[in-house]
């Protein structure tokens, strides 16, 4: 029983960071004051909590406390303590604890949550075992249907939101239904391990993100779709068109490219060790006969497409500090 207690909360902690990954980048609705970050904040937030409820029950029934010890403690406890100092002293005590108006990022509560965050990941995932599981061709069709299914119900919610039924928030619930049930999808065919599955699930988000992303660009946006019923930019101020500098799911221009900017040199790092670990461009016409050909092709596409978005972000800080992190990764 105690095994079987064991590793119901490992699962809960694991899925909890892995619905952590793919949803915080996708989650926005039009049934709170603001968007986009407002939301993420709060989802990042319930996750914590989730998360930090099981880890204490896991040490409860372990009957020991156990923090994993890592290289950056200093750093982060001297960034935690400058926080709170600033909070203590801060004019204006609520917009230093809960963060920016509206948004509710950059507080005390964030910044807890964000340390909290690392240390539940270093000292929990490190105790799962992580088994090998082959990439099979079929993979990828499973792939596809979990982008459908985000996109299909994505248009079911603009319908019930042209319809008014405003009495329930449906059209947050059919979002939630859709964005759950890719996740589900997705983490079907995931690769075995916990730092795999964890970039699996990040790189899933990311492709979602920059399909949602990239129609904008040419005046098709999905946003609008969702909130107004029309795919087109008309949902949006002249000031603030995604046809001059896209924004996709994030919520500014400069939120997408901090985070694509992350996640290019992932993926190509991604890319360069999966041709080299399988020998691709070692074995001859049989390369094309490779099921793991559809894999690689599959992380050229996400990392062409996503510096496409980058570039129409138009963010030139960003696009710089991505081809100083590659450039490091080719020296490495």
């Amino acid at each position: 029983m105690k095994f079987l207690n064991l590793n119901l909360l490992n699962k809960v902690i694991e899925y909890s960071f892995y619905l952590l990954f793919f949803l915080v980048p996708l989650a926005l609705t039009g049934d709170t004051s603001e968007l986009f970050e407002f939301n993420k904040l709060w989802l990042t937030f319930i996750l914590t909590i989730i998360i930090g409820a099981a880890w204490v029950c896991k040490m409860v029934v372990k009957k020991e406390f156990k923090v994993q010890r890592t290289p950056l403690d200093i750093p982060i406890g001297l960034f935690l303590v400058s926080q709170i100092a600033s909070t203590i002293f801060s004019m204006d005590t609520h917009v230093s604890l809960w963060g920016y108006y509206s948004r509710f990022n950059g507080g005390l509560l964030s910044i807890f949550s964000y340390v909290f965050l690392y240390y539940a990941f270093v000292s929990n995932f490190k105790e799962i075992n992580e088994d090998k599981k082959d990439f099979k061709p079929l993979d990828t069709l499973v792939f596809l249907l979990a982008i459908v299914i985000f996109f299909a119900g994505t248009y079911i919610a603009s319908l019930i939101k042209m319809a008014q039924f405003n009495v329930i928030p449906f059209q947050m619930l059919v979002t939630i239904i859709a964005a759950i049930s890719s996740f589900a999808i997705f983490m079907k065919v995931a690769p075995s391990g916990i730092i795999k599955k964890s970039l699996y699930a990040i790189l899933s988000s990311a492709v979602l993100v920059v399909l949602w992303g990239l129609p904008s660009h040419f005046g098709y946006d999905p946003t609008c779709l969702l909130f107004r019923g029309t795919l087109d930019v008309s949902c949006w101020t002249t000031d603030f068109y995604p046809t001059v500098r896209i924004f996709s799911t994030l919520g500014q221009p400069a939120w997408l490219a901090a985070y694509l900017a992350a996640l290019i040199p992932i993926t190509f790092a991604l890319f360069i060790n999966f041709i080299q670990d399988k020998n691709l461009f070692q074995k001859g016409l049989q390369f094309f006969k490779n099921k793991d050909l559809i894999a690689s092709v599959g992380l050229f596409l996400l990392l062409a497409l996503a510096y496409l978005a980058l570039l129409y972000s138009n963010s030139r800080a960003a696009i710089l500090a991505c081809w100083i992190s590659l450039v490091l990764r080719l020296n490495l």
